[in-house]
């Protein structure tokens, strides 16, 4: 079993079964080293739900770490052990059996809200474990550079595929930037709101508990942190939740962990997508004379709504392919992401061999009316989810929401959105009459278990591939779409 002696300050020793040890020099000050105890009960925890093997694991883990001389040789082998923690991490909160539905009553959703599924929550979970395991080396004096920290991080969030909770994260904190005696105002990305959300990130998550709703936590976290803002102060803030043991969260200086993103990073990231913006467009003008249909480039300015398409299939697999977040992607504005997804679907279709023709055709299509939140729809080829997830396990399970239920949910959210939505062709100006729900369920369910589990870095590849040619021939001058 592991167990954690504390020797002074920031200072601990981590002990092991077999007489060894290790000592821990935290670094100072740090919400991490501050509830230091979060982090000695969960590995207590953890030990002894999953036995010797995850034991012998850490133990290993920290002994290599300790002969690395560099920090690229410690970036390198956390990297190569990312999944196994990971996997640990998955199969604690498995063993565990919590039910998060209860997490997610949607008897609480409201109008306008920013409401979280049962999968979303767990996926927040499971990325609390793993930064917990993390901390064990990411918040000691010898830990990562910043660089290779946020790669680090990065890489659990892709192993657990919450990109779009991340983005939801972010969604959260603007909402309650953004209102003001009780009245919404405009949204946009200032400092103060990266700040708040890097810090929930690289603070808060970590330390939230597996059993409570870690929601709550940052509403209360978030709303506080607003409050020091306004008023300059610093203060101890106790969280209880529902009368319960809860959390103890202390504010601390600002530091380089809480920069936001690189101005130029972002210009980087606006250029790249400006650059796509414009190859999209002329690959819609090629395929319109293809087709003998006259372009109407009014016709574009006009698109006010983002398809639900975009924000479930679309911009996370472009995410991956061009190396931008998802969460960056997803609040790209509506006539951007009617173009990308066009040009998205027009390199897919020869990757996939002209598979999930219906599914591609959508992508034709901008929406012109607002998608709903949230739907009444329930799946109806339930029978086939269950055949293609039926060898789903462990990993693969989380990275599908963490059971097959979830991932229904996430379905039957999206096909519910798409029927409920009026599209209109982006090349000929006609209005679709219907959602093929049962053809859409069927090519959703079938490309996304491609997608994730089936050659994934092959077909990513060559999409990849198509698109960093393009962007090369757009910056020799030549369009080659």
């Amino acid at each position: 079993m592991i167990s954690f002696e504390k020797i002074d300050g920031a200072e601990y020793t981590i002990c092991f079964d077999n007489k060894k040890s290790f000592d821990l020099s935290l670094i100072p000050n740090t919400t991490l080293t501050k509830n230091f105890d979060v982090i000695t009960d969960f590995f207590t925890e953890l030990s002894n739900t999953l036995g010797k093997e995850f034991d012998k694991h850490i133990y290993a883990l920290l002994s290599d770490y300790q002969t690395c001389n560099t920090d690229d040789d410690r970036f390198n082998l956390l990297k190569n052990n990312a999944k196994s923690i990971a996997e640990y991490s998955c199969d604690f909160i498995n063993k565990k059996g919590i039910d998060y539905t209860a997490f997610a009553d949607d008897k609480k959703r409201i109008e306008d809200s920013i409401f979280f599924e049962a999968n979303e929550i767990k996926k927040i979970i499971l990325l609390s474990e793993a930064f917990k395991i993390y901390s064990l080396f990411s918040n000691r004096k010898e830990g990562l550079c910043l660089d290779y920290f946020r790669k680090i991080n990065t890489q659990f969030v892709d192993l657990f595929e919450a990109d779009d909770v991340i983005d939801k994260i972010f969604s959260l904190i603007e909402s309650i930037y953004y209102v003001k005696n009780g009245q919404k105002e405009k949204r946009g990305k200032s400092d103060e709101i990266l700040l708040s959300f890097n810090s929930i990130l690289s603070k808060t998550l970590p330390i939230c508990l597996y059993d409570k709703n870690p929601i709550v936590f940052f509403v209360h976290i978030i709303k506080n942190k607003k409050k020091w803002r306004v008023q300059g102060i610093k203060e101890k803030v106790a969280y209880s939740h529902e009368d319960e043991d809860g959390y103890i969260y202390e504010d601390e200086d600002e530091s380089d962990w809480d920069k936001p993103v690189s101005l130029l990073m972002k210009e980087a990231y606006n250029i790249t997508l400006r650059e796509l913006e414009t190859i999209s467009r002329a690959c819609l003008i090629k395929k319109s004379r293809e087709k003998g249909i006259k372009f109407l480039p009014d016709s574009i300015k006009k698109i006010e709504y983002i398809s639900p398409l975009w924000e479930f299939m679309v911009a996370g697999l472009l995410s991956k392919a061009i190396s931008i977040k998802y969460y960056d992607l997803k609040r790209q504005n509506p006539r951007r992401t009617a173009l990308l997804s066009f040009y998205f679907a027009d390199k897919m279709k020869p990757i996939f061999s002209n598979k999930y023709q219906y599914l591609f055709y959508l992508a034709d299509f901008y929406a012109t009316s607002q998608p709903p939140d949230f739907t009444q729809y329930r799946l109806k080829n339930v029978s086939k989810l269950i055949e293609r997830t039926l060898n789903y396990y462990g990993m693969r399970l989380a990275n599908i929401g963490g059971s097959r239920v979830s991932f229904a949910r996430g379905i039957e959210t999206f096909v519910g959105k798409m029927n409920n939505t009026r599209f209109r062709n982006i090349l000929t100006g006609e209005e679709l009459s219907k959602i093929e729900v049962e053809q859409l369920e069927i090519e959703i369910i079938d490309f996304l278990s491609e997608c994730l589990f089936e050659n994934v870095e092959g077909k990513l590849g060559k999409l990849k591939n198509t698109i960093g040619q393009d962007l090369k021939g757009f910056n020799n001058g030549q369009t080659n779409v």
